[in-house]
């Protein structure tokens, strides 16, 4: 989240508190809970906590809103389609990691 969305953030925990019939947090307690989930994205935590509105009756954690915000971020990690390297490939690239280990060593040495 962006410091340009603390308002946003303030805002929606306001409304979170509401929901669940809660007293309004304190200062310290709403730089807990952005401290805790400030590096996710704002509409990623917006849905965590919708997500966790619609399945939950009691006032969520921070505990449980990380791990939705988690269990999404995982999902949003695109996975690399391995090709098939041919043994001149192999061989090649083999080759250019000796040889940078090689300038390292000479490097350390120096």
């Amino acid at each position: 989240m962006q410091e340009q969305e603390k308002s946003q953030f303030k805002a929606m925990m306001k409304a979170l508190t509401q929901l669940y019939g809660k007293q309004e947090f304190e200062q310290e307690l709403l730089r807990i809970w952005w401290h805790k989930l400030y590096r996710f994205d704002f509409q990623m935590v917006s849905k965590a906590f919708d997500s966790w509105v619609d399945t939950n009756k009691r006032m969520p954690t921070p505990a449980d809103i990380l791990e939705i915000c988690r269990s999404h971020e995982s999902k949003n990690i695109p996975v690399m389609i391995g090709r098939k390297f041919t043994q001149e490939e192999k061989d090649a690239n083999h080759r250019k990691l000796q040889n940078m280990l090689a300038k390292l060593n000479l490097k350390r040495i120096a």
